[in-house]
C-alpha cells in the first residue's frame, strides 16, 4: 500500500529533477543554486 501524499511528493520531486537536468536556460548563480537546495533540503526534512 502507498501514501498518496508520499507518492505525489516523490512524482513531483522527480519532476523538478527532471526539468531541472533538460531545461536549457542560462545556469543558476552560486548564491541561486545555494538558495534553491536549501529551500528543498527543509521541504524533504519537514515532510518526514
Amino acid at each position: 500500500m502507498r501514501c498518496p501524499n508520499c507518492t505525489a511528493y516523490l512524482d513531483s520531486l522527480k519532476n523538478v529533477v527532471y526539468l531541472y537536468q533538460h531545461l536549457t536556460t542560462p545556469g543558476l548563480s552560486g548564491r541561486q543554486r545555494k538558495q534553491l537546495h536549501t529551500v528543498l533540503r527543509l521541504r524533504i526534512t519537514r515532510t518526514h
